[in-house]
């Protein structure tokens, strides 16, 4: 894999110089220093060591014709996380015959058309590409990764790999979107994600969502509304599954609500907070709350965030589950090489709430009464 990874690195660069492509690369090391926790010792003797270190790097181009009526698009990622090889390669091309009409095939949101999702509620919540900052390596997860995580509450259109969109006039975008699994024959209707978005002049934009889902056949549906008022920007999501008559299973009622005030890209002080819930349907279920601020202030040497979450737990039966985590971290760029550094502090429950476990049997116990720390740092070149 390593070679064939090499042979296509070597490809595109050829492909770049020959066809004018737009080619963009970098790479990033990740480094945590020292890690712990006021409970438990580690699995080994001595002390704690360096704990651990993640690397990627990545090539990416793209090329559109002279109309912009088409296009492609590539990226190679490879890098060790965790201590585990991970690989991220996809392609994408589109096309776009009439102004109204845009068809992708590949990893069609890295296309330039795609379906309405969380903003402040998902990666614009903190803007953290390094994972500097989220506990337990959930990637913009509320404190305690209990589920309630990345675009909580908003429509998720699933791995699609082909998308037909469909704009009659400027107001109205109507996504079709398939990915992958189901049999073929009913491929189409198995396995399809519909959301229809609506700009409404000086009032945001609403849309609503559908996606069927053939492998517990629980149909999504979603619900979600944006606004944005000078530098205020607010956003609301609902979501929910409809499950077969014959399914036992009630499924929950997910609500996402963010809240930003001012840009992550080029504010001297923005402001961004959320809140998630999970409301159960069935009586034995367990109601789940999240809260998240997280401020950010350029001193001139640095940039300085602060992203400060709780998730609150209460179910119909047993005690009340509390998780915490506060998690300042630094940015520093210079040219085209950015510096993160940070600290992790958070307290809660480490895996499920039903007692599944992470990071072996040592850690297999409720961990809601110690606090864990670390520290890491990173670096990133991009060009």
């Amino acid at each position: 894999m390593k070679k064939l990874i090499a042979i296509l690195v070597v490809f595109a660069m050829i492909a770049g110089a020959a066809f004018a492509l737009d080619l963009s690369a970098g790479a990033t090391a990740k480094v945590t220093l020292v890690e712990g926790n006021t409970e438990f010792d580690p699995p080994w003797d001595g002390e704690w060591p360096m704990s651990g270190w993640d690397s990627w790097w990545w090539l990416s181009g793209k090329k559109t014709n002279d109309d912009n009526t088409a296009g492609a698009a590539f990226s190679f990622a490879s890098g060790f996380v965790d201590h585990y090889q991970n690989e991220d390669n996809w392609m994408v091309g589109w096309w776009r015959p009439l102004e109204q009409i845009y068809f992708a095939i590949g990893k069609t949101g890295e296309g330039g058309v795609g379906f309405a999702g969380a903003d402040m509620c998902a990666w614009g919540y903190q803007s953290n590409e390094l994972l500097i900052s989220p506990e337990f390596n959930y990637y913009n997860a509320y404190a305690g990764s209990l589920g309630l995580n990345d675009g909580h509450g908003f429509f998720d259109p699933g791995d699609v790999r082909m998308q037909l969109s469909i704009m009659p006039i400027d107001m109205i975008k109507l996504h079709f979107g398939w990915e992958p699994g189901g049999e073929f024959a009913g491929w189409f209707a198995e396995n399809i994600a519909i959301q229809l978005a609506v700009a409404i002049p000086g009032a945001g934009e609403a849309a609503v969502g559908f996606k069927s889902a053939p492998i517990n056949n629980a149909k999504q549906i979603a619900v979600q509304y944006s606004q944005g008022i000078d530098a205020i920007k607010l956003e609301l999501g609902l979501k929910t599954w409809i499950n077969p008559d014959d399914s036992d299973f009630k499924a929950p009622i997910h609500l996402g609500l963010g809240f930003r005030y001012g840009s992550p890209w080029g504010d001297t002080f923005w402001l961004s907070a959320r809140v998630a819930a999970s409301i159960p349907t069935e009586d034995n279920g367990t109601t789940m709350i999240g809260v998240g601020i997280c401020p950010s202030y350029d001193l001139g040497i640095f940039r300085v965030y602060c992203p400060i979450d709780i998730t609150i737990g209460l179910p119909s039966e047993g005690d009340t589950i509390f998780a915490w985590s506060i998690n300042p971290y630094i940015r520093k760029e210079m040219g085209g090489i950015e510096f993160w550094a940070g600290v992790q502090l958070y307290s809660g429950v480490n895996g499920s709430i039903n007692g599944g476990t992470l990071g072996g049997e040592w850690y297999a116990i409720h961990v809601e009464d110690a606090v864990h720390w670390a520290i890491p740092i990173a670096i990133q070149w991009a060009w």
